[in-house]
């Protein structure tokens, strides 16, 4: 009887875990060696507010940009 009420409880106490996580937006970070001003950067650019548009903002690309190193003269 005991076991049962625990494992009951148990299940209730994942499943409002599993509920109130669900509310919450995602952002998924992706690195790429592209510069963000490069014609690749700006077809991410693109895909990242096709995705955000598409699940109303539930999902975000956050993509971490490859800096041009500094030409030395």
């Amino acid at each position: 009887m005991f076991r049962k009420l625990l494992t009951t409880l148990a299940a209730v106490a994942v499943g409002l875990g599993i509920a109130s996580s669900a509310d919450a937006a995602t952002t998924l970070k992706i690195g790429t060696l592209a510069p963000g001003d490069s014609a690749w950067g700006k077809e991410f650019k693109k895909w990242a507010k096709e995705v955000s548009d598409d699940t109303n903002g539930e999902l975000t690309l956050d993509f971490q940009w490859n800096v041009r190193p500094a030409t030395k003269c």
